[in-house]
């Protein structure tokens, strides 16, 4: 639910956004899946947006890649399992043509299923506000746009986290 007019106007473009790609038979298994609205009694316009929850088997919260890179010992735990799962967000990124404003730690969750698989999902600024958006509809410039936005993520990782281990992970991903 949007409580504010602000948030309204926000997400508005986000929603527009998730429509286009699914009606261009794009459907990534790395975002959470958005299924509609449905009428509620509270927010603006009494509208809900229902999205798959994105949380652990246990019902616990997920861990983002921020979690990850400040505590060591989870980071050197899990680092090859974060590995494929960044790479497996990239390609899907780039094959289902996802457009994104900003590719942060905190937007990047690896819930745990029950039977203890970790998986990634990427969470909240889908879509751009640039007037003439021609990475929605065109490949070409959708895979330049997940290309460049990739890359300018791994660069500022330094400018963010000076864990040794963090950095080389960068160089990784």
């Amino acid at each position: 639910m949007i409580f504010s007019e602000d948030g309204k106007r926000i997400c508005a473009f986000e929603f527009k956004y998730i429509k286009i790609l699914y009606g261009r038979g794009f459907d990534p298994k790395t975002i959470p899946h958005y299924y509609g609205t449905v009428p509620v009694n509270i927010g603006v316009d009494h509208v809900g947006y229902v999205y798959d929850i994105v949380e652990n088997g246990d019902k616990s919260q997920a861990k983002c890649l921020h979690d990850f890179f400040v505590d060591e010992e989870l980071f050197h735990k899990n680092e090859e399992k974060l590995l494929e799962l960044m790479e497996k967000l990239r390609q899907d990124l780039y094959d289902n043509q996802v457009i994104f404003r900003s590719l942060t730690t905190p937007n990047i969750l690896f819930p745990v299923d029950s039977q203890g698989e970790m998986d990634v999902k990427l969470i909240n600024d889908l879509g751009t506000r640039a007037v003439l958006k021609f990475n929605y509809h065109f490949g070409w410039a959708a895979h330049r746009y997940v290309n460049k936005y990739w890359a300018k993520f791994k660069r500022d990782i330094p400018k963010h986290y000076n864990q040794p281990w963090v950095l080389e992970f960068a160089k990784k991903i």
